[in-house]
């Protein structure tokens, strides 16, 4: 999801990941899912926004780019993954 705003992001994974289980629960078969993108995902810059940081499940720490630092936002990704995979 496109956003900056974590609570909007939380509602996108918690919606969207409901949906993927009663599908399942449906009868379809679902290989898997992936994320967009690990990290902050470049955009050609726009004359309306030019900020980057929009997609991914991390960002870059801003004092040192070597650190991925998850988004308050994706945590229930997260959360939602370990729960499953502990079924």
């Amino acid at each position: 999801v496109a956003t900056l705003d974590h609570a909007k992001r939380t509602r996108f994974y918690h919606s969207y990941m409901y949906a993927l289980l009663r599908a399942v629960e449906d009868g379809y078969r679902v290989r898997g899912y992936s994320t967009w993108t690990l990290g902050d995902n470049y955009e050609w810059p726009s004359h309306i926004n030019t900020e980057r940081r929009f997609y991914g499940l991390c960002t870059v720490d801003e004092n040192d780019p070597r650190i991925l630092v998850i988004k308050q936002g994706s945590q229930v990704y997260i959360d939602i993954v370990k729960a499953y995979q502990q079924k």
